[in-house]
């Protein structure tokens, strides 16, 4: 959850929330490759193709899971890590109101109890 100043001086929120998070990775300012960081300050991204999303796609099959629908997204803030998860699942509402919403495509379902 991040709290921002509207323009008519109230206070908002913006909230991201993963869902069947299948990784979640967090970097630090030392150790970043600052070309993906341009890209995702401020701003969640999607990776379409990453080493992160390869080995976590890897991972999923060889447990016999299948990877359909599972995305990496990123962000970073000022000075806070750099923050990726590999996920199905992402809504994001600004202020209560959803204003994005990424799910797990039609008929899939987790071996867990989907």
């Amino acid at each position: 959850m991040e709290y921002y100043r509207r323009p008519d001086d109230a206070i908002g929120s913006i909230e991201i929330v993963f869902g069947d998070v299948e990784v979640y990775k967090c970097t630090y300012r030392p150790s970043l490759n600052f070309t993906p960081i341009r890209a995702a300050y401020d701003t969640l991204v999607r990776w379409d193709s990453s080493p992160l999303l390869r080995e976590c796609t890897r991972w999923i099959r060889k447990h016999g899971d299948d990877p359909l629908g599972v995305q990496h997204y990123a962000i970073f803030f000022d000075l806070g890590p750099y923050y990726e998860v590999v996920c199905r699942r992402v809504d994001c509402s600004i202020d209560g109101r959803l204003v994005f919403a990424a799910n797990e495509p039609q008929g899939y379902k987790h071996r867990y109890g989907g």
